[in-house]
């Protein structure tokens, strides 16, 4: 029996999603309109039209793994193992799943447990649910590219933003990866508008990074960076801070304290490097640096020293943010290789929008670089098969899409002036700006 539905599959195993979806549509609805609001009509409707193909994508691929046994259990396997808990909470709700499962992905198990439990359908259910947050995770980044672009940029960015394959390879399949993409891409949104607008919406992402904490906690400390650097940049925040670095006295005590800090930072690093590098603690880091593409896993892992492990993190940054390359065709699913050439393809835009920011001196820009910085060392020293970085660093990518954007608008915008002007060549100041 297919795993999308129960094995005795009743009326409502497949009315309720149904209802569930029609829930879902009614809140992307609501959503979608508060943000044309701060759109034109034409800009609008684009990203209509793109939260409407990414839900039914997301439900078309979603459903379609889910409906194979052995496809689902050769893309995402966490799926079955997600499942037994999920059936224990609902039926008995009140004893919970056991302290692991509770610790790294409580929230989505009681999510998937209250819509199977509420609407049926089993699996079917959750693959809605997690269109659902696709939706919502691409009007987040609508919001994200409005507050850090521009409004111009915003319909690029969410066509972009519905055209990355590997979102629809992880994240419509009923395991927790479109839950955490959503926080993500929320939280560093409002830490973005925190920045220029409201300090209020600090909050709100702080809310995100705890709900992060029980969903997937090695994403903590990259929607904390994100945190503490929009309250770090707040208008409030940097005219304390200029003047107590002002006093000569303050000024040295937080030299000294740097330092120390400095030094303990690099003391637990080299702890840590030996902990996770020391086969003989049942540790073994597989930073893999070599050219192999297999998904399953590693072909030739070795130990690091710490020194060697701090050598190779540049190269596992790298390897995390670009690899594979499209012509050394992974194994594993086409998506996966698409996935691989639509990323080379948007990389020399994202470094283009960099720049841009850069030039236009983009605070509110640090905020996305320093959680991309932070997600990429944790993802070089934590992972070690092209699988599962695909799998992870989607909540990175779609961070670096409104850039990608930035250039585009920017390209158009000099091709437009060169059109007009003839001849002459417009200046940076007035290409590709925030608007």
């Amino acid at each position: 029996m297919t795993p999308l539905l129960p094995a005795e599959t009743g009326w409502w195993d497949i009315a309720g999603p149904l209802v569930l979806l029609g829930l879902i549509a009614v809140w992307l609805v609501w959503l979608t309109r508060r943000q044309r609001h701060h759109l034109d009509v034409a800009a609008g409707r684009i990203v209509a039209i793109a939260v409407t193909v990414h839900v039914a994508v997301a439900l078309v691929v979603g459903t379609i793994i889910t409906g194979d046994a052995q496809l689902l259990r050769s893309t995402t396997p966490d799926a079955f193992a997600y499942q037994p808990t999920i059936d224990g909470l609902i039926a008995a709700p009140l004893d919970g799943p056991d302290p692991a499962a509770w610790s790294d992905r409580g929230v989505y198990l009681y999510l998937a447990a209250l819509v199977q439990g509420v609407f049926g359908g089993r699996k079917l259910a959750v693959v809605v649910l997690n269109a659902g947050l696709l939706g919502t995770s691409l009007l987040g980044l609508v919001v994200l590219t409005r507050e850090l672009v521009g409004r111009r940029a915003v319909p690029v960015a969410a066509v972009l933003g519905a055209a990355l394959p590997a979102v629809y390879l992880w994240a419509s399949t009923p395991i927790r990866e479109a839950l955490v993409l959503c926080l993500t891409v929320w939280c560093v949104a409002f830490a973005v508008l925190a920045v220029d607008r409201s300090s209020a919406a600090l909050l709100c992402a702080g809310v995100f990074v705890v709900v992060m904490a029980w969903t997937r906690g090695v994403q903590v400390p990259v929607l904390a960076s994100a945190v503490v650097v929009a309250a770090l940049l707040l208008p409030q925040v940097r005219a304390w801070t200029a003047k107590w670095l002002a006093r000569p006295s303050v000024l040295a005590a937080g030299s000294v304290a740097l330092a120390a800090g400095a030094l303990v930072a690099g003391s637990r690093l080299a702890r840590l490097a030996w902990r996770v590098t020391d086969r003989s603690a049942g540790h073994s880091f597989r930073l893999a640096v070599d050219t192999t593409t297999q998904v399953e896993g590693i072909a030739t892992p070795r130990p690091l020293d710490p020194l060697g492990l701090l050598g190779e993190l540049p190269a596992g940054i790298v390897r995390f943010l670009v690899g594979p390359a499209p012509w050394q065709r992974p194994d594993g699913p086409v998506l996966l290789w698409l996935d691989a050439a639509v990323w080379w393809a948007l990389a020399p835009l994202v470094i283009i929008g960099l720049w841009l920011a850069v030039q236009q001196r983009c605070r509110p820009a640090l905020v996305v670089v320093v959680t991309v910085v932070v997600g990429s060392v944790i993802g070089a020293l934590t992972l070690g098969n092209f699988g599962i970085i695909s799998r992870i660093r989607i909540h990175t990518w779609v961070l670096l899409v409104p850039f990608a954007a930035w250039a585009i608008v920017a390209a158009f915008d000099r091709f437009r002036a060169r059109q007009r002007s003839g001849s002459s060549q417009p200046s940076d100041a007035h290409v590709g700006g925030r608007s």
